[in-house]
Protein backbone atom coordinates (compact mmCIF):
# COMPACT_ATOMS: atom_id res chain seq x y z
CA UNK A 1 0.00 0.00 0.00
CA UNK A 2 1.38 3.18 -0.61
CA UNK A 3 1.65 6.16 1.38
CA UNK A 4 -0.74 9.37 0.49
CA UNK A 5 0.81 12.21 -1.19
CA UNK A 6 2.30 14.99 0.36
CA UNK A 7 0.29 17.88 0.46
CA UNK A 8 1.72 20.96 -1.37
CA UNK A 9 2.93 23.70 0.96
CA UNK A 10 2.97 25.97 -2.18
CA UNK A 11 1.79 26.85 -5.84
CA UNK A 12 3.92 28.11 -8.28
CA UNK A 13 2.36 30.87 -10.85
CA UNK A 14 3.38 31.95 -14.10
CA UNK A 15 3.96 35.59 -14.02
CA UNK A 16 2.75 36.93 -16.90
CA UNK A 17 0.75 40.48 -16.40
CA UNK A 18 2.41 43.59 -15.02
CA UNK A 19 0.64 42.76 -12.08
CA UNK A 20 2.17 39.78 -11.37
CA UNK A 21 5.51 41.49 -12.58
CA UNK A 22 5.47 44.42 -9.94
CA UNK A 23 4.90 41.50 -7.39
CA UNK A 24 7.81 39.92 -7.77
CA UNK A 25 9.57 43.52 -7.75
CA UNK A 26 7.92 43.91 -4.83
CA UNK A 27 9.16 40.70 -2.88
CA UNK A 28 12.47 41.39 -4.25
CA UNK A 29 13.40 44.56 -2.50
CA UNK A 30 13.03 43.02 1.40
CA UNK A 31 14.38 39.45 0.22
CA UNK A 32 17.22 41.22 -1.36
CA UNK A 33 17.63 43.64 1.11
CA UNK A 34 17.97 40.96 4.50
CA UNK A 35 20.04 38.25 2.27
CA UNK A 36 22.28 40.14 0.57
CA UNK A 37 23.06 43.32 2.67
CA UNK A 38 25.75 41.69 5.08
CA UNK A 39 27.19 40.30 2.04
CA UNK A 40 27.75 42.81 -0.65
CA UNK A 41 26.30 45.99 1.31
CA UNK A 42 23.68 48.38 0.72
CA UNK A 43 24.52 50.42 -2.03
CA UNK A 44 25.27 47.00 -4.80
CA UNK A 45 22.17 45.32 -3.30
CA UNK A 46 19.78 48.83 -4.68
CA UNK A 47 21.95 48.63 -7.96
CA UNK A 48 21.16 45.36 -8.19
CA UNK A 49 17.33 45.44 -7.74
CA UNK A 50 17.10 48.47 -10.24
CA UNK A 51 19.37 46.59 -12.91
CA UNK A 52 17.74 43.24 -12.41
CA UNK A 53 14.41 43.06 -10.58
CA UNK A 54 12.45 46.35 -11.55
CA UNK A 55 9.55 45.84 -13.48
CA UNK A 56 11.29 47.06 -16.71
CA UNK A 57 14.00 44.39 -15.94
CA UNK A 58 12.25 41.88 -15.13
CA UNK A 59 9.55 42.10 -18.19
CA UNK A 60 12.95 42.26 -20.54
CA UNK A 61 14.18 38.82 -19.04
CA UNK A 62 10.66 37.41 -19.85
CA UNK A 63 10.69 38.73 -23.24
CA UNK A 64 14.04 37.54 -23.80
CA UNK A 65 13.13 33.56 -22.22
CA UNK A 66 13.12 33.22 -18.83
CA UNK A 67 10.66 31.57 -17.03
CA UNK A 68 9.51 33.51 -13.77
CA UNK A 69 7.00 32.11 -11.13
CA UNK A 70 5.41 33.59 -8.20
CA UNK A 71 6.04 30.85 -5.07
CA UNK A 72 2.20 31.38 -3.44
CA UNK A 73 1.53 29.60 0.37
CA UNK A 74 -2.03 28.94 1.06
CA UNK A 75 -2.59 32.58 2.12
CA UNK A 76 0.11 34.73 0.52
CA UNK A 77 2.93 35.05 -2.12
CA UNK A 78 5.78 33.79 -0.61
CA UNK A 79 8.99 33.94 -3.07
CA UNK A 80 9.83 33.67 -6.24
CA UNK A 81 11.55 31.67 -8.72
CA UNK A 82 13.25 32.06 -12.56
CA UNK A 83 14.74 29.91 -14.87
CA UNK A 84 15.96 30.18 -18.26
CA UNK A 85 16.46 26.87 -20.74
CA UNK A 86 19.16 27.15 -23.70
CA UNK A 87 19.55 24.85 -26.93
CA UNK A 88 22.23 22.99 -24.98
CA UNK A 89 20.24 21.24 -22.71
CA UNK A 90 21.66 23.44 -19.87
CA UNK A 91 18.91 25.48 -18.02
CA UNK A 92 19.98 28.66 -15.42
CA UNK A 93 17.94 29.14 -12.22
CA UNK A 94 18.62 32.96 -12.34
CA UNK A 95 16.13 33.40 -9.36
CA UNK A 96 15.77 31.81 -6.33
CA UNK A 97 14.14 33.53 -2.95
CA UNK A 98 11.78 33.43 -0.37
CA UNK A 99 10.57 35.42 2.19
CA UNK A 100 13.17 34.93 5.11
CA UNK A 101 9.99 33.34 7.79
CA UNK A 102 9.32 31.20 5.29
CA UNK A 103 13.18 29.45 5.51
CA UNK A 104 13.31 26.15 6.61
CA UNK A 105 9.79 25.12 6.46
CA UNK A 106 10.23 22.99 2.83
CA UNK A 107 9.02 25.41 0.68
CA UNK A 108 12.80 25.93 -0.90
CA UNK A 109 12.41 22.25 -1.40
CA UNK A 110 9.07 22.46 -3.38
CA UNK A 111 10.47 25.12 -5.11
CA UNK A 112 13.24 23.25 -6.62
CA UNK A 113 11.20 20.32 -7.21
CA UNK A 114 9.26 22.61 -9.23
CA UNK A 115 12.31 23.79 -11.43
CA UNK A 116 13.70 20.48 -11.84
CA UNK A 117 10.20 18.94 -13.42
CA UNK A 118 9.84 22.17 -15.55
CA UNK A 119 13.52 21.96 -16.88
CA UNK A 120 12.83 18.30 -17.95
CA UNK A 121 9.38 19.01 -19.20
CA UNK A 122 11.39 21.26 -21.78
CA UNK A 123 13.82 18.22 -22.56
CA UNK A 124 16.96 20.47 -20.36
CA UNK A 125 19.30 17.83 -18.70
CA UNK A 126 21.33 19.97 -16.82
CA UNK A 127 20.37 22.80 -13.96
CA UNK A 128 22.88 25.34 -12.97
CA UNK A 129 23.12 28.56 -10.71
CA UNK A 130 25.38 31.19 -9.45
CA UNK A 131 25.39 31.70 -5.81
CA UNK A 132 27.65 34.51 -3.96
CA UNK A 133 30.33 32.20 -2.15
CA UNK A 134 29.85 34.09 1.22
CA UNK A 135 26.20 33.14 1.04
CA UNK A 136 26.76 29.78 2.95
CA UNK A 137 23.55 29.02 3.81
CA UNK A 138 22.05 28.93 0.11
CA UNK A 139 25.40 26.84 -0.61
CA UNK A 140 24.47 24.23 1.57
CA UNK A 141 20.57 23.93 0.55
CA UNK A 142 22.11 23.87 -2.78
CA UNK A 143 24.56 20.91 -1.95
CA UNK A 144 21.70 18.97 0.14
CA UNK A 145 19.55 19.38 -3.29
CA UNK A 146 22.60 17.74 -5.72
CA UNK A 147 23.79 20.18 -7.45
CA UNK A 148 28.33 20.50 -7.32
CA UNK A 149 30.27 23.23 -7.41
CA UNK A 150 31.79 23.57 -11.30
CA UNK A 151 33.53 26.51 -10.93
CA UNK A 152 33.92 29.81 -9.98
CA UNK A 153 33.28 33.10 -11.08
CA UNK A 154 34.12 36.52 -10.39
CA UNK A 155 33.13 39.57 -12.69
CA UNK A 156 32.39 43.43 -12.59
CA UNK A 157 28.66 44.03 -13.19
CA UNK A 158 28.27 47.47 -12.70
CA UNK A 159 30.85 51.04 -11.98
CA UNK A 160 32.55 49.34 -8.72
CA UNK A 161 30.42 46.10 -8.31
CA UNK A 162 31.57 42.38 -8.65
CA UNK A 163 29.88 39.35 -8.24
CA UNK A 164 32.12 36.72 -6.40
CA UNK A 165 29.75 33.56 -7.13
CA UNK A 166 29.88 29.64 -7.24
CA UNK A 167 28.65 27.99 -10.15
CA UNK A 168 26.70 25.19 -8.95
CA UNK A 169 25.54 22.59 -11.11
CA UNK A 170 23.06 19.12 -11.08
CA UNK A 171 22.54 16.96 -13.62
CA UNK A 172 18.94 15.83 -13.86
CA UNK A 173 17.37 12.23 -13.80
CA UNK A 174 14.26 11.80 -15.52
CA UNK A 175 11.75 9.45 -12.87
CA UNK A 176 11.94 5.90 -13.42
CA UNK A 177 8.98 3.84 -13.17
CA UNK A 178 9.31 1.02 -10.73
CA UNK A 179 6.92 -2.14 -10.97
Amino acid sequence: MNPPPAIALITCESVDTPEKIQRVADLAVPIWREQFTPIIGPAQVTFMLEDWQSPPAITEQIQQGAYYYLVRNHVDYVGYCAWTPDQQGYAKISKFYLLHEYHGKGYAQEMMQFLEKEAMRHHQSTLWLQVNRKNHRAIRFYHKCGFHIARDRYEEIGPGYFIDDHVMEKHLQPATDTP
